[in-house]
């Protein structure tokens, strides 16, 4: 019996593209400027969703290399704006709320998780959740997997889990939980999955 249900959020959620924020940058400080700083941005974000780097530090880093052409909340800005709602799976999650407990289960920043909260309702519809940056490791690393369970306190077969990426879909399978790989242009195979699950 499913007695957990954890979502990813990128992707599964809302959608979202991270070329919008080089693209806003580009803006201000030039093409040439941002190709040359972008691979170093993302590995900085890599690092703050990992928990290695406060979001405060993120920014300020960020910021000074950008020379001060941008600010720190405009940029806090601009790196939020990257999402916009699957409403599909809005709908899901809210016939889904009430029949078994909802956790979130995802690589994120704490500066996207404050953002994803005050911006989009269907967040507010789970239980709790599972964030890499303050965990300190990321998906697919199994010992991520490992805390959300001793902190649930159930059985892998226990626990379904929905993500969109192959990797952390693989894991998940390894370790038991009752996994479903999301593709948003597949929305229904998603839906047939929950029906099959028999849920109370």
């Amino acid at each position: 019996m499913i007695r957990a249900f954890l979502f990813d959020i990128g992707n599964v959620l809302v959608r979202f593209d991270y070329g919008r924020v080089f693209r806003a940058l580009a803006e201000e400080v030039g093409d040439e400027r941002v190709g040359l700083l972008e691979p170093g941005i993302r590995a900085l974000g890599q690092e703050m969703e990992r928990g290695a780097l406060s979001s405060d530090e993120f920014v300020g880093e960020v910021v000074g290399q950008l020379g001060g052409k941008v600010g720190a909340e405009e940029f806090r800005r601009v790196f939020n704006d990257i999402f916009w709602l699957n409403e599909p799976m809005e709908s899901l999650v809210a016939q889904l709320r009430g029949r078994v407990p909802l956790y979130l289960f995802s690589n994120t920043s704490e500066l996207h998780e404050r953002h994803l909260f005050a911006s989009y309702p269907v967040f507010r519809q789970f239980d709790g959740g599972f964030y890499s940056w303050s965990a300190g490791c990321m998906k697919p690393d199994e010992s991520f997997y490992h805390g959300a369970l001793a902190e649930l306190g159930l059985a892998p077969s226990e626990i379904a889990y929905v993500d969109d990426l192959p990797d952390n879909i693989a894991t998940g399978r390894r370790i038991g939980l009752v996994s479903h790989a999301y593709d948003h242009g597949r929305h229904g195979e998603f839906e047939a999955f929950v029906e099959a699950l028999a849920l109370p």
